[in-house]
């Protein structure tokens, strides 16, 4: 399309007449790489006057996402005692974040500025007797797991130890209870440590996913509609379906020992697999219909209880995917060792994950205590110093 005569020589400006080939090369190239840029992003006709009103590169608004820690979120009174782990953070309606924590009090309730707004706990819901699946120094509420907000406002637990899923009003009283308390098993009563539920207009999907490896269907009331999955690695298997959500009519489900989510619609039919992009932990959807999810890159497991060791330390990623599997966004968080202290910018086992509406990310881990608030912008505050490589 551009070339050159031989012998025929260029000049762009006085100063560039040393090299004068160079010259209109680059600023050809530079040309076809605004050109190129532009089509891409806004298709059609391309008005080159229009480039010379666009922001140059020194501007401080960075093509990038960011995330950056807000150290002074959030703020716990003291007479609340120590955080334990936080296996999960959820937003609400009204913006406000809910905190689960290893230890009294098990729910605890800020604003978007840190601030405490209240705390709950239940003696029907957190069971302080008997063998904990998460063990520590300290008793405490270390069977809940995972919870969600239903349409009315209703939390949803995943009471792990007891073996239930607990549907409870905002003080955390229980309204209703699905499965046999503190009797695990596998039929249409009895469930196994469940991990995680989503509530659908067809009724409550529970993964059941750390004694037992399904599904479980319930209607809105609790009754048992169907079940599908069992321990393996082929495509209907499972090992550890360990968190679940929905978008529209679709389903979506961690398999993490498999490392991969599957898909499938409300009649438990299998319409997709994504394989080998993390190992997953939680599942949440956001207002716009994508969904956030957290955890590690794929690393070789010699047995699958190096997942829950507290040996996944090479990276804790954040993930956005738009609801066919395509990456929309990946953020990645800096390790540090599995301990007894608050790591302010560091993650070791990032288990739980939401967005507000301004796009910031409240993230909380398994074992270490404290959760933590990673602000949402484009501001670019930091300068790439040094000079591009020639090639």
């Amino acid at each position: 399309m551009f070339g050159l005569r031989p012998g025929k020589e260029v000049r762009v400006g006085e100063e560039e007449g040393r090299y004068p080939r160079r010259a209109f090369l680059h600023e050809t190239g530079r040309k076809l790489a605004g050109f190129s840029l532009a089509s891409t992003l806004a298709p059609g006709r391309f008005d080159m006057t229009q480039r010379q009103t666009e922001p140059s590169s020194s501007s401080a608004i960075s093509p990038v996402t960011r995330y950056e820690l807000d150290p002074a979120w959030p703020r716990k009174p003291e007479s609340l005692g120590t955080w334990a782990g936080n296996p999960a953070v959820m937003v609400d309606d009204g913006q406000q974040v809910w905190v689960s924590n290893r230890a009294f009090p098990a729910m605890l309730i800020f604003d978007p500025a840190g601030n405490f707004v209240r705390a709950w706990d239940s003696p029907e819901l957190f069971s302080e007797k008997g063998p904990a699946l998460f063990q520590s120094r300290q008793k405490g509420p270390y069977n809940l797991h995972l919870f969600r907000f239903d349409a009315a406002g209703n939390i949803w637990v995943a009471n792990t130890n007891r073996h239930v899923i607990q549907k409870c009003d905002r003080d955390g009283n229980v309204l209703l209870t699905i499965g046999t308390l503190d009797t695990p098993g596998e039929d249409q009563t009895h469930m196994n440590r469940p991990t995680d539920m989503t509530v659908t207009p067809a009724g409550v999907f529970v993964s059941d996913g750390y004694g037992n490896r399904r599904v479980v269907h319930f209607s809105h009331e609790g009754r048992f509609i169907r079940a599908w999955g069992k321990n393996g690695v082929g495509p209907e298997d499972f090992i550890d379906p360990h968190a679940i959500c929905h978008i529209g009519e679709h389903l979506y489900v961690v398999d993490r020992g498999n490392i991969r989510i599957k898909v499938y619609d409300f009649n438990g039919r299998l319409l997709d697999i994504w394989r080998d992009l993390m190992i997953p932990w939680p599942l949440v959807p956001t207002t716009d219909n994508a969904i956030w999810t957290c955890g590690c890159t794929p690393i070789r497991l010699d047995r699958y209880t190096e997942i829950t060791g507290g040996r996944l330390q090479q990276d804790q990623i954040a993930v956005k995917f738009n609801p066919e599997g395509r990456i929309l966004q990946i953020w990645a968080f800096p390790p540090c060792p599995r301990s007894d202290r608050h790591v302010p910018g560091k993650l070791n086992m990032l288990h739980g994950i939401c967005a507000d509406a301004q796009g910031n990310l409240y993230l909380g881990e398994a074992f270490n205590p404290g959760p933590q608030k990673y602000i949402c912008s484009n501001q670019l505050n930091t300068t790439v110093k040094g000079e591009f490589p020639a090639d």
